[in-house]
């Protein structure tokens, strides 16, 4: 059984169903992330992969970092002044922005800086929770996520 704050969530009735047990320990994780003109982009360090959480959709994915750029690379900021809501993304997400998945989407642009995160992740049967400090993200195994 999940503890603490994801056990909060865990329990939640439109969310135990679908997760089923925990096949893990929660683990702590830090990283970056993004906004990106067509998904929200969170670099998990320890694992060197992005799950990339596309809000129009209600779909998400882990992506594998294959940007080259190492885990202490220089973050991504928004340019000032801009003229548009969109600029073009720079670094790791930059590299997402650009990747054949989300090239046509994206189009290598993003709205919003990089910044850091501390969190957790915890593994179940049908998917994982997601904490990025701030808030809690469900992922399903069938691709859905919803969001506490």
């Amino acid at each position: 059984m999940p503890l603490g704050g994801f056990g909060d969530v865990w329990r939640d009735t439109q969310v135990y169903p679908r997760l089923g047990c925990a096949t893990e320990p929660a683990e702590p994780i830090s990283g970056t992330e993004a906004y990106l003109c067509c998904t929200h982009s969170i670099w998990v360090r320890e694992k060197d992969f992005f799950v990339a959480i596309a809000d129009h959709q209600m779909r998400w994915s882990f992506v594998e970092d294959a940007s080259g750029l190492p885990a202490d690379a220089p973050l991504m900021v928004a340019p000032v002044p801009r003229s548009q809501p969109c600029f073009p993304a720079t670094g790791r997400h930059g590299w997402l922005a650009r990747s054949p998945e989300w090239a046509e989407t994206c189009e290598g642009n993003a709205w919003s800086d990089e910044t850091t995160f501390e969190g957790a992740m915890q593994a179940f049967e049908g998917g994982w929770l997601l904490w990025n400090g701030n808030v809690c993200f469900v992922l399903f195994a069938d691709g859905t996520w919803t969001m506490f």
